[in-house]
């Protein structure tokens, strides 16, 4: 039977002992520690800062691109006003113009139409007098013509006018029945002096033609009847020239410029209307064309005054349409200025100008912006007046921001207008461009002016036209 050598477990296995080591730091890694931790913490607060600069940059940088793009709509809105303004402006001189060539006209028209008013008159008298178809009142009707005997003594001149007053003539005697009827219608009384002749006779149109001959000044014909009485022509002291009848239907040679008692006679008027010859149906075409003439030249006047009333009504409408455009647009983009002006409520008066003093602080150039949208700009000092105007108007414990800017070194300009600045008032030892950054300029308290920096805020005057 084998035989087994036992040993103590003792012997054989041996106790497994574990140490637990604590980790003990010492100063030196607390120190590194904590100045890892410190750069962490400055890292991250770098990283966020330069994130937070960014966005906020990239909010300010996107405000000032609109911003920029509502300035320049603002000024394209403006320049399209102005355009529309001036086109608008030129039409209505123009139309003034023409308007005032009109007007010179109107006077030589005027005059022309009172002239053709008088030539219808007559022309109308002249084809009533050609177109009456019985005797008016006063007259008497003998083979289509009419006669007014005229007991009013006048010469045989005066007599004559008289009868064409009445679109008639002294009467012209053609025959024996014709004499008939004016000896008995006449109703002149029995007035023969023995060696003085008839104290009542009538006028006839009857005219020596020459010596022997005579004619009827009514028509320019030769005597074809005549009923002169004994002796008679006699041509008495060689001036008597003209023919009257006499109450016994006789006819007698007469002085045609007597003594008022003798001869002022008696006038015969005969119409000759009804009846008309070849000349009169002449002279009545005649007429009658120059009163077609005539009408036509006055319907041309009547139409001529409707297209000017037209026209004055379109011109007008467009005065009135100008009115508003000019009372909706800024003084300072006003092309007619108007003699009495006058600022906003809010804006101060000087001269022509309006000056809007704000007393809200902003950059330079947000200044700029809003002067801009109440269509001004900022304040351009011209001279010690206006600045002395400022000063008083301002308040003297303000600081107010203009429109002059830094171009270069010693070099300023309005950005008002781009102009140089040729006038200043800058304080002693002013502008000094401290820093290097000063590059806008302001009104101190004082009334002088002072660099500064354009990114400051501070209040701000605005300034247009009146």
């Amino acid at each position: 039977m084998p035989t087994f050598k036992a040993e103590n477990a003792y012997d054989e296995f041996q106790n497994g002992v574990q140490k637990d080591t604590k980790i003990c730091l010492g100063w030196k890694q607390w120190l590194k520690i904590s100045f890892l931790t410190l750069a962490v913490s400055l890292l991250t607060a770098g990283l966020v800062f330069t994130v937070t600069y960014f966005i906020v940059f990239a909010q300010l940088q996107q405000n000032l691109v609109e911003l920029n793009t509502q300035l320049a709509e603002m000024e394209d809105k403006n320049e399209m006003r102005l355009q529309e303004v001036e086109k608008r402006n030129n039409l209505t001189f123009s139309r003034l113009q023409n308007q005032n060539n009109v007007n010179s006209e109107l006077p030589k028209l005027q005059q022309k139409i009172d002239s053709l008013d008088t030539k219808l008159a007559v022309l109308q008298k002249q084809i009533n007098c050609n177109t009456k178809l019985r005797c008016e009142d006063g007259w008497e009707l003998y083979n289509k013509h009419c006669y007014k005997f005229v007991k009013e003594k006048e010469t045989r001149g005066n007599a004559q006018a008289k009868c064409n007053d009445e679109c008639a003539a002294l009467v012209k005697i053609d025959d024996a029945l014709e004499n008939s009827f004016i000896y008995s219608s006449g109703g002149l009384p029995n007035t023969y002096v023995p060696g003085e002749g008839h104290k009542e006779v009538y006028w006839t149109s009857g005219i020596r033609n020459g010596r022997t001959n005579w004619m009827w000044s009514v028509d320019g014909t030769s005597f074809t009847y005549d009923n002169f009485g004994s002796a008679e022509p006699n041509n008495q002291n060689g001036r008597e020239n003209c023919i009257n009848i006499t109450n016994d239907g006789k006819w007698n040679d007469m002085w045609c410029n007597e003594n008022a008692y003798d001869d002022i006679q008696n006038g015969v008027q005969k119409d000759t209307n009804i009846s008309l010859g070849w000349k009169q149906w002449l002279k009545t075409i005649f007429l009658t064309l120059a009163v077609s003439l005539l009408t036509a030249g006055l319907l041309f006047t009547v139409t001529y005054f409707s297209l000017f009333a037209q026209l004055q009504q379109k011109l007008d409408s467009l005065d009135t349409k100008l009115a508003v455009l000019h009372k909706q647009i800024n003084s300072n983009t006003k092309l007619l200025i108007k003699d009495n002006v006058s600022c906003e409520h809010g804006w101060k008066m000087y001269k022509n100008h309006c000056y809007k003093f704000v007393k809200d602080e902003r950059t330079h150039t947000m200044a700029q912006v809003i002067c801009s949208q109440e269509r001004a700009s900022l304040v351009k000092i011209d001279d010690a007046d206006e600045n002395s105007f400022i000063y008083s108007a301002g308040g003297s414990k303000e600081v107010y921001w203009t429109s002059g800017i830094r171009i270069s070194k010693n070099n300023w300009v309005w950005t008002a207008d781009g102009t140089h600045v040729i006038y200043d008032n800058f304080h002693s030892n002013e502008p000094n461009n401290q820093y290097g950054i000063e590059d806008c300029i302001n009104v101190r308290k004082d009334g002088t002016w002072n660099d500064y920096k354009c990114n400051r805020t501070i209040y701000y005057i605005c300034e247009k036209r009146a």
